[in-house]
């Protein structure tokens, strides 16, 4: 293979993506999405649930699955892509660990379905959300319940007593007193 064969297959290895195909590959993206959007929705608790975070994670799916296929149909675009995305930097904090999976749920998806693999995409999106489903059941005995209270001179005893009324155990994790700043909480 000389030097005219190599340039060749960089300038004119083009895949041709016919609009059938890219139309298939973007509903598939949307189904797929649409399945993480519902497992994220079913099994987070509604104290911590983030309705632009999963609408994300549907347009990451589609996203990833575009991106997939401009890197399949050009090797030439396939190394500015990579060049191009080393680049990007994220700086928003994930505030639950949980996230994180979906985050990689969707992009995997995504890589599959763009890559026109949607055996894998189908098999793998499914099983992750019976896993997912099933570990919800098991880990979430527990409600979680955020109180905010926005008051002058806050008499947190009170608070307290109204709440145990109403609950059997609760926790209370964090106190902030605008004049005083924050108190910690001593252990119970």
């Amino acid at each position: 293979m000389g030097k005219r064969d190599i340039l060749e297959l960089f300038y004119n290895g083009n895949e041709l993506l016919s609009p059938g195909t890219i139309a298939l590959v973007l509903a598939a993206a949307v189904v797929g999405g649409l399945l993480i959007f519902a497992v994220y929705y079913f099994t987070t608790d509604k104290s911590v649930y983030s309705r632009s975070f999963n609408n994300g994670n549907v347009l990451m799916v589609v996203i990833t699955s575009v991106i997939m296929m401009m890197i399949s149909s050009n090797i030439v675009i396939s190394l500015g892509m990579v060049g191009a995305l080393s680049i990007i930097r994220f700086r928003t904090a994930v505030k639950e660990s949980r996230d994180t999976i979906f985050i990689f749920w969707a992009m995997v998806i995504g890589l599959c379905i763009g890559s026109r693999n949607f055996t894998l995409a189908a098999l793998s999106c499914l099983f992750i959300a019976v896993v997912v489903v099933s570990l919800s059941f098991v880990s979430n005995t527990k409600r979680r319940f955020v109180m905010i209270v926005r008051a002058k001179d806050i008499a947190t005893e009170k608070i307290e007593a109204a709440i145990s009324k109403s609950t059997k155990r609760y926790r209370l994790q964090a106190l902030n007193d605008a004049e005083s700043g924050s108190k910690p909480i001593p252990p119970k």
